[in-house]
């Protein structure tokens, strides 16, 4: 199929690069010819692609380097969405095999958004974060369709359950066909309910017949807008056989969690206001230190671990496999047990 580009612009540029980011998305395409609205927030049929997301070499860790409102994207100084290129499945499958086996990591990095995300923001994000987590393996992403409004919140609920058999789907493929070593996920906000859910099929799956439900390596649940006591009661304690580790970020600084808390009528599992959520098997990461004070205000502290070098240092480190003993974190104590806290810089 072919691209859908924004731009020509010269690949071989010395002051950025493209970084390509496999795609699986359940949006509806738009017949737009512009990459920013190939899919929008309508309902469609799981389809799969590359894009290619330019970084500029001047690129600052945790920075999403945007054009302002009337200035002309530069590749050199900011992250753009450069193409779409919608894939057949098989083609796709192989597409990301090939990348796999060339990379000395054979790794697989699957990031799924939150709220109030577009198809576009959703590719700058994952390559902004393969970028900055120094990741040696193929970077993808799964794109729901979140209406990227931030009044659309009813409307995200109803989509990311139903998104959720098709999600699943997209992560069997991957874990299937990528010939991945490891393949982990990150998932932030409200795409942990899709995420959680699914990891409950599976966990069903691997009741009934051990050993056919994919492994995943690290599985890391970043700001989760769920129900804090569904979290500890009802999800953490069936998934935890599902991945090598699990890893819980949260923060009682999150005020977009805190929206969501008076929304719901309950803490959700990301807000630490309410405090920490300890459960066997999942480590608990505490990032209330970190300085929000320099991020947008639309971002209500709700996005530190794309944001913050901190953060993004730590997710680092944990994606290589070092244990929290291992990384620069703080252990603490409560009277559920042993979490562990992110010092600022």
């Amino acid at each position: 199929v072919k691209a859908v580009t924004q731009r020509s612009l010269a690949t071989g540029s010395a002051n950025f690069r493209n970084v390509t980011v496999f795609y699986g998305t359940d949006r509806q395409r738009t017949g737009n010819a512009d990459p920013a609205g190939f899919y929008l927030g309508d309902r469609g049929p799981l389809e799969f692609g590359t894009c290619e997301v330019t970084i500029p070499v001047s690129h600052q860790v945790g920075e999403l380097e945007t054009a302002g409102t009337f200035e002309k994207p530069d590749p050199e100084k900011h992250i753009i969405l450069l193409s779409v290129t919608p894939m057949l499945k098989s083609d796709f499958a192989s597409g990301l095999e090939a990348k796999v086996e060339a990379d000395s990591a054979h790794e697989v990095l699957i990031f799924i958004h939150g709220y109030n995300v577009s198809f576009e923001n959703a590719a700058r994000r994952t390559a902004q974060m393969a970028a900055d987590l120094r990741f040696d393996g193929a970077p993808v992403m799964y794109s729901w369709p979140s209406q990227a409004s931030l009044s659309a919140y009813p409307v995200d609920e109803a989509n990311i359950r139903w998104t959720v058999p098709h999600l699943q789907q997209f992560l069997d493929l991957v874990a299937e066909r990528s010939g991945a070593s490891r393949v982990h996920l990150i998932a932030h906000s409200m795409g942990n309910r899709a995420v959680s859910e699914v990891l409950l099929r599976y966990a069903t799956v691997a009741g009934q017949n051990p050993g056919t439900a994919p492994q995943f390596n690290q599985i890391v649940l970043v700001a989760p807008d769920v129900d804090a006591d569904v979290f500890r009661n009802e999800i953490a304690p069936r998934i935890t056989s599902l991945g090598e580790r699990i890893t819980l970020y949260a923060s009682a600084n999150d005020k977009a969690l805190k929206v969501s808390k008076g929304v719901h009528g309950h803490p959700r599992a990301g807000d630490l206001s309410a405090g920490v959520i300890i459960t066997d098997n999942v480590e608990m990461i505490d990032a209330s230190n970190v300085d929000t004070s320099l991020f947008s205000a639309i971002d209500l502290g709700h996005s530190y671990f794309a944001q913050q070098p901190t953060v993004i240092d730590d997710l680092s480190l944990l994606l290589k496999g070092k244990s929290p003993q291992q990384r620069r974190l703080t252990i603490r104590n409560s009277s559920g047990g042993v979490y562990w806290e992110v010092q600022p810089d």
